[in-house]
């Protein structure tokens, strides 16, 4: 009777701790098919890019020549962060950008362009 009972909660203890790692492998950025690489735990700052009629994340990424500045261009952020200078700290995969600007930005700064795929965002500690 002891064992099956250890035997019982030891096979509880698995199951709630592979639930457990599911949930935490469910919050990575997936980057298969056309992404090209994927953030984690990033931190950026919400920018709107007139440019594209949208809101992005400005975060900076080294490319080994220097540090630099990428644009996530995001679909459908929620209206809690569609705020201009909003520090963020998000998960997201980064597609190629495809979209075609509907005006020209000549207060762009550079940097390179990108359309994510949000899996997380927060407000940055």
């Amino acid at each position: 009777m002891k064992k099956s009972f250890f035997l019982s909660i030891l096979a509880l203890g698995l199951i709630f701790t592979a639930c457990h790692i599911e949930d935490e492998n469910h919050l990575q950025p997936e980057c298969s098919g056309n992404c090209l690489f994927a953030l984690k735990n990033a931190k950026g700052v919400v920018v709107y890019m007139e440019k594209y009629g949208r809101y992005a994340i400005k975060t900076e990424m080294s490319d080994g020549s220097g540090d630099g500045y990428i644009y996530g261009i995001i679909e459908g952020l929620g209206s809690d962060f569609q705020v201009e200078g909003l520090e963020v700290e998000f998960s997201a995969a980064f597609l190629p950008n495809k979209m075609a600007p509907i005006s020209n930005d000549p207060n762009m700064e550079g940097g390179q362009m990108f359309e994510i795929k949000l899996v997380e965002i927060k407000l940055a500690n």
